[in-house]
């Protein structure tokens, strides 16, 4: 006689197997746990065959198994590892990077999409420290501020003038020379600080997407 036997775990069909006759009842069958006589419904995609012990008999589950879900409450996505319907806080509608669930659907968080516009317009704001220099020691080069006061404070340790690299040449100068420098870049900085304020200021006065969108950098 034949038995089929279901998962302890999800009562979900695993298989068919022979029974063992009854040492101790002629004519009868061993029928061990997890495992019934009863034939199981035939497969049907999209759903796990599993066994009902309550009504004894098979039943089909909807199986969702191994598709990707989303969180309506974070967009975060994740494999279905279960038998059963898809579990509620979750979707199989793939949301977009400013997607927010409304009413069992994604719609655009539109602050959420400004927001990010504007983070992404003020990086397009080109300030570094660096300083063309044009002199009898320098040449023209740009010269870069936290390089040229580390190497300064190198040569005041040593006490004595160093040759120090001038991005890719090599230029000698003396501790004046550089603290030179570094008060020029000091006061670019200064300037270009209260230039990003003002970028910073305009670009987050601007109400859509595309005021925004319209909005040229100063270089």
């Amino acid at each position: 006689m034949n038995i089929f036997n279901y998962s302890r775990e999800t009562m979900e069909f695993v298989g068919q197997t022979e029974a063992r006759v009854n040492p101790r009842e002629k004519g009868k069958y061993l029928v061990p746990a997890y495992a019934t006589t009863i034939s199981p419904l035939k497969a049907k995609d999209g759903f796990a065959i599993c066994f009902n012990k309550d009504v004894g008999q098979w039943e089909y589950k909807e199986d969702n198994r191994g598709k990707t879900i989303y969180s309506t409450e974070d967009r975060s996505e994740k494999l279905v590892d279960y038998i059963g319907k898809i579990k509620d806080g979750f979707t199989e509608k793939k949301p977009s990077i400013f997607s927010i669930w409304r009413e069992d659907k994604w719609v655009i968080d539109t602050d959420t999409e400004l927001l990010d516009a504007k983070a992404q317009k003020i990086k397009e704001l080109s300030i570094d420290l660096y300083l063309v220099v044009d002199s009898d020691v320098f040449s023209t080069q740009r010269v870069d501020i936290q390089k040229y006061k580390e190497a300064t404070d190198i040569a005041e340790g040593m006490g004595e003038d160093v040759f120090l690299n001038i991005n890719a040449g090599k230029k000698s100068f003396t501790i004046s020379d550089a603290r030179a420098i570094i008060t020029q870049l000091s006061e670019k900085a200064y300037l270009d600080y209260w230039i990003e304020q003002d970028w910073i200021a305009l670009v987050n006065a601007k109400k859509t997407l595309d005021e925004v969108s319209a909005l040229t950098a100063p270089q």
